[in-house]
């Protein structure tokens, strides 16, 4: 029998989302086998069925564990640092790969990270965020909304670790907003010696993040697409959520694997002076994405979010060769920090503003719900366009190409903040 929590709303509900995201049906889960018998009932006529739930939705107070482990005072970014996070809460029984496992890891890596902090420039941070499982991140999404400050000034990226280590995975499977892709996928393409499968990052896991405009990447082990057929697509195993889900199911020789390719990531992270981001891939999403939209948008401006969609493409290739020289010069020994800090800046105020409209419909100082659809595109808050196209003319196209407007307009602004941005920046380094 599967556990599970049934609200969709991401973190604490507010006055704006309590009646509108809470769930208001009673809910059970049940066996693959049953659930298919109920759809074979249910085709030949009405099916009655009787099941007795014990809802409990109250307010509880919740621990939350952070480890901080910061850069030198020397150090010309001791400020920032990279968070390192996953949920400690389980379901009932072992749980061991959910999210023992990756709890473990990150106690290593802070173990190992911490013998080598003298050569650190950037500091980690490790967060074990409660209320996961049964408050739909409401950990994750609390320490994003009470720790904005720090976060939003000072957090270069986020690298969530769940369920790492899953038996009988031979595939590794990252996600990632794109301006981290090239950085990762060239560390496990070198230590990995297997199938890689790679897809922008979506708000799962305690992907809390987005809006604050913190990228983020994760990976792990995967199973092959046949082999995920031949379960139902049980992606982290038949025994997910489940009294199953013991320490067997651990790989062990694959944790240490996953330790080696987690501590490369954040060794990169932590010691290299130009950071290793690249927004060209950025650019191109936005610029892909606004092509498709392109016809069924024609009412409400695209056309202009396009062109400016291609201007900061133009800016950010210039600005990805400028931070590849500048890293080179470092990796020859003379680098200029004065340099490494502007573009570094620069890189940190990109993500604020087009990690929110990569990965977020609800925008900056919102989390959208857990399961939400728009959330599988490029620019969520653009997703009901070819619906519009598709409306008569009447009420609900004309409520529909209001709020679609201003989410272009949204759009628009971003797309020329950015390339803004990034001209001073380069206006400055001459």
């Amino acid at each position: 029998m599967p556990f599970g929590s049934v609200k969709p709303v991401w973190g604490n509900p507010t006055p704006d989302n309590f009646k509108t995201e809470m769930p208001t049906l009673p809910c059970i889960g049940i066996a693959r086998t049953v659930g298919l018998r109920l759809k074979d009932m249910c085709a030949a006529g009405p099916v009655r069925v009787w099941f007795r739930t014990h809802v409990d939705n109250g307010w509880r107070p919740i621990q939350i564990t952070v480890g901080r482990l910061p850069a030198p005072a020397r150090s010309p970014e001791a400020s920032d640092f990279i968070l390192v996070g996953g949920h400690q809460d389980s379901r009932f029984g072992e749980a061991a790969t959910d999210n023992p496992s990756g709890n473990a890891c990150k106690m290593e890596l802070a173990r190992i990270f911490y013998r080598h902090r003298d050569k650190l420039r950037r500091g980690l941070m490790f967060g074990f965020w409660a209320a996961h499982e049964t408050g739909t991140m409401a950990g994750s999404a609390w320490f994003c909304d009470r720790h904005w400050d720090e976060l939003r000034r000072h957090c270069v990226a986020y690298l969530q670790i769940d369920q790492p280590a899953i038996v009988g995975t031979t595939e590794w499977n990252t996600a990632s907003n794109a301006e981290l892709k090239l950085f990762h996928t060239e560390i496990e393409s070198r230590l990995l010696d297997c199938p890689i499968r790679w897809h922008r990052a979506v708000k799962n896991g305690d992907a809390s993040f987005f809006g604050i405009g913190i990228p983020m990447f994760q990976g792990e082990g995967a199973y092959t697409e046949a082999e995920l057929k031949q379960t139902a697509l049980a992606s982290f195993g038949w025994w997910h959520h489940s009294i199953e889900n013991r320490l067997d199911k651990i790989d062990w020789a694959a944790m240490q694997t996953h330790i080696r390719v987690y501590a490369a990531y954040l060794w990169r992270l932590c010691t290299e002076p130009v950071l290793p981001f690249r927004f060209t891939p950025v650019a191109d999403e936005f610029i892909g994405r606004l092509d498709q939209l392109r016809e069924a948008g024609a009412g409400i401006g695209l056309d202009a979010a396009r062109d400016a969609a291609g201007r900061l493409r133009e800016r950010a290739l210039a600005l990805d060769k400028a931070a590849e020289r500048e890293a080179e010069r470092f990796r020859a020994g003379s680098g200029s920090e004065d340099a490494a800090l502007m573009l570094n800046g620069t890189m940190k105020k990109l993500s604020r503003i087009l990690v929110p409209l990569q990965s977020t419909a609800i925008g900056t100082y919102g989390h959208d719900p857990y399961g939400y659809t728009p959330q599988t595109t490029v620019i969520p808050c653009l997703y009901d366009v070819p619906r519009l196209a598709a409306l008569p003319q009447g009420p609900e196209r004309w409520m529909l190409e209001t709020a679609l407007v201003r989410a272009r307009n949204r759009v628009a602004d971003g797309l020329n903040d950015a390339a803004d941005a990034i001209e001073g920046a380069l206006s400055r380094l001459g």
